[in-house]
Formats: structure tokens, C-alpha cells, sequence
């Protein structure tokens, strides 16, 4: 199936969709379910405090090189995120708003700016909200979890690169991960 303007990462990314690489485009998704599967290196920090947002947030406990499934799902404008590193589990939807994607997981919703800088993928993270009681509560910067990532295309067809690192409020590390997943099916 070939993707057009109503799946969610050509809509993000118009006219720019089409320069990223095979291996970059085929980590998305444009109407079928895809897994990629691969290895991951998680690095954590150890400070009681970003102990306790991992505690909190169900992130890794531990670091180390992990297997990792990635499962994506969905519809037009929108894309549901399964992962899976090592034993820890992380569901998202994704789904764009004012040109701009927005990620929701858990209690916590994000905003990023994606932006294609050659032959990779950059998430600047605008804006975050704390979902409450029914109520959608903007978080200022100083309070607000900060997360950056880069995909990018590796060597192998269908295969694609990525760096991922979650901050606690005020900078310290909560998890990193980074790594190489490889469309599952894929071949050539």
C-alpha cells in the first residue's frame, strides 16, 4: 500500500516524507501493522529521585542491552506505539495537531517538532500536559519530563536506527536507549 497525505508521518512531514530513506519510511506506518525487532542499549541513572520516576512512570530499572520489539498500529492520523525492551512494556498514541505530532502516554502527553535533517529524523519536544480527572494541565518547562530522540536509516535495508533519552524535570537522566530495529518480514 502506498502511503498518501492522511497517514500520520507524510502528513507531518509533506513534501519531506518522500526524501527520507526506505529504510526510514518503511519504520512507519502507511496502512499496515508493522514490527520491527532488534537490540537495544538502555543506560539508567541511579540517584534515589530518578529511581523514583522510573518507579512512578514504569520506566527500565536497569541498564544494559536489551532485546526490543516495536508494534505499530492504526489508522489514518493516528498510530498506536507498542514497545517492548527487555521486560519493561510502553504503550503510546500518536496522532497529530497543528502540523505538530503529539504523543500521549499514560497521564502525560507530548508535543513535538519533527524535523528531517538529512537522512534522519529529529524530535524536538515543544510542549507537555498532565491528563487529570478530565482535565488537560499544560506543564511549565521547569516541571515538565523532557525527552529528545533521532531516527535515523542504518546500513541494512528496512532497518533503522534509533536514539531515544527521557530527562527528569531540572535535566538529570531518567533512561536512555539507542539502538538498531529492523522491519520484521523484510528481507532485502
Amino acid at each position: 500500500m502506498s502511503p498518501d497525505a492522511s497517514w500520520l508521518y507524510p502528513l507531518l512531514l509533506r513534501d519531506e516524507w518522500a526524501a527520507l530513506p526506505a529504510g526510514l519510511q518503511a519504520a512507519h506506518f502507511t496502512g499496515r501493522r508493522i514490527r520491527l525487532r532488534g537490540s537495544l542499549n538502555v543506560k539508567v541513572e541511579n540517584t534515589w529521585l530518578a529511581r523514583i520516576f522510573r518507579k512512578i512512570f514504569g520506566l527500565p530499572a536497569t541498564g544494559g542491552t536489551a532485546p526490543a520489539t516495536l508494534e505499530i498500529t492504526g489508522g489514518p492520523e493516528r498510530e498506536l506505539w507498542s514497545r517492548k525492551i527487555g521486560a519493561w512494556k510502553l504503550s503510546s498514541l500518536q496522532s497529530a495537531r497543528d502540523g505538530r505530532l503529539r504523543e500521549r502516554a499514560g497521564l502525560l502527553e507530548f508535543e513535538f517538532r519533527i524535523i528531517r535533517d538529512g537522512q534522519r529524523l529529529c524530535y524536538t519536544q515543544q510542549k507537555v500536559w498532565m491528563h487529570l480527572l478530565g482535565l488537560s494541565l499544560p506543564l511549565p518547562r521547569f516541571l515538565a519530563p523532557q525527552v529528545s530522540a533521532v531516527e535515523s536509516a542504518a546500513q541494512a535495508p528496512f532497518c533503522s536506527e534509533i536514539a531515544v533519552c527521557l530527562r527528569a524535570p531540572g535535566g538529570r537522566l531518567l533512561v536512555a536507549y539507542a539502538g538498531k530495529l529492523r522491519r520484521e518480514g523484510q528481507t532485502t
